[in-house]
């Protein structure tokens, strides 16, 4: 069970920032959320872009003696699934998890999940869940990103309140969360469906900017991806994939 601690800023450089500089004061289900980020950050040290009064930015602070730098990518799971089956109640069509932390709509993003853990003597006790949603940026606040993306405004055609999805979210992020307390392989599960990625041909591309393609085997507990590749699978945590077929 995580009982929410809201915290709100109108303007903050990162939310994710934040939680980390003062982790000792804020509490299991302390919720940083924020109207503008001035350095919204996004994976691999790129940036993400935060306008005022248009998107959730926020980030969940975890805390549980359960902490493994394995969970990580499990944590990553919950919280897109919960964004992803959010969208989907409210019709968004062509909505997909791209592996490791972006959803989709067709090939344009609308949202991402940044998680970093905090350690202690070489413990991890904390982990920050950054999750920043396109919600009413308009064609003209995407068009200068330089890859594609989208809204909900653009998908809807309808304005949205940003504080209720909120809400609305981390509600299913708690439904989620409690179902990877009692049964977690169900987790891994449900995000299989909604990355729509087993048996695709893909090109996975890692950190060292190694290529590899073939075809996607599986996932692992932990999130890592299987891939099959002139009948060896190899094993990856993070990296960039792109589907082929």
């Amino acid at each position: 069970m995580i009982n929410y601690h809201p915290v709100y800023f109108e303007s903050i450089d990162s939310t994710n920032e934040e939680a980390k500089r003062n982790i000792s004061k804020y509490p299991h289900g302390a919720v940083l959320y924020t109207n503008t980020q001035t350095a919204g950050k996004g994976r691999l040290g790129r940036t993400w872009t935060s306008p005022p009064d248009k998107n959730i930015y926020m980030s969940l602070v975890i805390k549980n003696d359960k902490l493994h730098p394995d969970s990580v990518n499990t944590y990553v799971q919950i919280a897109s699934l919960a964004i992803y089956e959010c969208l989907k109640k409210h019709a968004i069509h062509h909505l997909r998890i791209k592996w490791p932390n972006d959803l989709l709509v067709g090939e344009a993003k609308i949202a991402g999940i940044l998680c970093e853990g905090i350690f202690e003597q070489n413990k991890m006790t904390s982990l920050i869940i950054g999750s920043g949603i396109n919600v009413n940026m308009t064609f003209g606040d995407l068009k200068n990103l330089g890859r594609p993306a989208t809204s909900l405004l653009l998908e809807t055609s309808t304005p949205w309140n940003r504080d209720s999805l909120k809400d609305e979210i981390l509600d299913q992020f708690q439904k989620l969360y409690q179902i990877y307390q009692d049964n977690p392989e169900k987790i891994s599960e449900a995000w299989m469906l909604a990355a729509q990625l087993e048996g695709k041909t893909v090109l996975f591309t890692n950190d060292k900017q190694d290529s590899y393609l073939g075809e996607v085997h599986g996932f692992k507990p932990d999130g890592s991806i299987m891939i099959r590749t002139n009948g060896t699978i190899l094993i990856f945590h993070t990296g960039e994939l792109t589907i082929k077929n």
